[in-house]
């Protein structure tokens, strides 16, 4: 839904931009963000969702998408680099 820019149309359609307008704005951005950096804004929106400060993955957590994210590229990083079996 977020790739395909169908979650605001959504959203409008059972009346959240109206009972919830601050969210629905959070949304807007996230949206925006996904046309450029998707993986990014997909977390963005799990946190958003969550409805809470922080977000718990893999034993660690955290409290901004931005330590979410450089935790996963660091990961990704080791991986690609360790031999290959």
């Amino acid at each position: 839904m977020l790739a395909e820019d169908l979650l605001l149309p959504y959203l409008q359609q059972i009346g959240a931009d109206q009972s919830n307008p601050q969210f629905c704005e959070e949304v807007m951005k996230i949206v925006g963000q996904a046309r450029s950096n998707q993986t990014f804004a997909y977390y963005q929106l799990a946190f958003l969702l969550n409805g809470h400060k922080e977000f718990l993955f893999e034993q660690h957590t955290f409290t901004d998408v931005d330590s979410l994210v450089n935790y996963l590229y660091k990961k990704a990083t080791v991986l690609r680099r360790s031999p290959k079996v």
